[in-house]
């Protein structure tokens, strides 16, 4: 999925999540997340171009031509870790934003994105070394 569509998506359940509970850290955990879970994008850019450059950034992911994909925060393993932290804490209400935004994103991700079911596994991909032809679709495979 495009960032913009995460960014839509984030920022109308986020604000449905704010009218239905009035918790505004609930909604703005909710809306950071589901859009920054991103962010590991340019980790994975940088790492394969030495630079980032934002003008090819979007073209390099979106043309699947990403040789590499680490995508660390884009793993199902971290989820119930984090969910395990929050049931044994005080519970804050941010941090339950901060899940549910991730998961809203991951299950988009899953969907949408032209990579195997495994492909959103963390261990899977180390276990291939994170080369995109064992973890994308066709559209990775060529």
């Amino acid at each position: 999925m495009d960032l913009w569509q995460h960014a839509a998506v984030s920022a109308s359940l986020s604000a449905g999540l704010y009218l239905a509970t009035g918790d505004p850290a609930l909604a703005g955990a909710f809306c950071l997340s589901g859009i920054f879970v991103d962010l590991d994008h340019v980790l994975d850019y940088v790492m394969e171009k030495g630079r980032l450059d934002l003008g090819d950034f979007f073209d390099h992911f979106g043309k699947h031509r990403a040789r590499r994909l680490v995508l660390v925060l884009h793993a199902w393993e971290w989820f119930p870790l984090v969910a395990a932290l929050w049931a044994l804490s005080a519970r804050p209400s941010w941090l339950l934003g901060l899940l549910l935004g991730w998961l809203v994103h991951l299950v988009l991700d899953q969907i949408v994105n032209p990579l195997r079911l495994t492909g959103y596994f963390f261990f899977y991909r180390a276990g291939v070394r994170f080369d995109a032809r064992f973890i994308g679709s066709a559209a990775y495979d060529s």
